[in-house]
């Protein structure tokens, strides 16, 4: 059974990996952050909606959501799934989107 769970483990990490990386004009209205203890933070439109405290030492793993999609997955210090990397990073990802 153990081998089953890996191998259905590595498939779906394998899939993750190939998808393609968000546009480059992507600008999400909500933005989850995710550890294995559950949600760390949402912002919606720019706006922080809810903030848990915990210490990084505590998370195996970050899981970035943008609008439901998986941006970014990073466990234990090393990024698993970079779908950011065409996106221009910066302040203005956490801003209200134009409309």
């Amino acid at each position: 059974m153990l081998n089953n769970i890996e191998s259905l483990k590595q498939l779906f990490a394998s899939r993750l990996r190939s998808m393609p990386s968000l546009p480059p004009n992507f600008t999400p209205s909500a933005i989850e952050i995710f550890d294995q203890h559950g949600l760390l933070v949402s912002m919606v439109l720019g706006e922080a909606v809810y903030e848990s405290e915990r210490s990084v030492d505590e998370s195996e793993y970050l899981a970035w959501f943008l609008d439901g999609e998986i941006g970014l997955l990073i466990q234990n210090g090393e990024i698993v799934i970079n779908r950011l990397e065409n996106m221009a990073l910066s302040h203005q990802m956490l801003e209200e989107p134009n409309a």
